[in-house]
């Protein structure tokens, strides 16, 4: 099973084929990989991003220039706390699996 593996692996370094991966990582440039637009989910994330931000800048500007106090509570970010814990021990137990 082993050998066969090994064999496997040979002929791959021998044959010269170009491997086409979905996202192009370039590892001196973080920004780079971030920006791309082919394979990256930044398409789909970037309009509620900017939404997000929009009721911020309009909560901030009631708050301030309206005196209008809108509490904000801490509730969301012990929530999303959890939630992305959760996301990050999944995702290297997953890691860990393939390993």
């Amino acid at each position: 099973m082993a050998v066969k593996k090994e064999e496997e692996r040979d002929m791959a370094a021998n044959t010269k084929e170009e491997v086409h991966y979905t996202v192009q990582y370039d590892s001196e440039s973080h920004l780079k990989v971030i920006k791309q637009m082919h394979g990256s989910v930044l398409p789909k994330v970037l309009p509620w991003c900017i939404l997000n931000v929009c009721i911020s800048v309009a909560v901030e500007y009631l708050n301030i220039a309206r005196d209008a106090r809108i509490p904000v509570t801490v509730a969301g970010h012990k929530l999303l706390t959890v939630f992305v814990a959760f996301l990050i021990v999944s995702r290297v137990t997953i890691s860990l699996k393939s390993y």
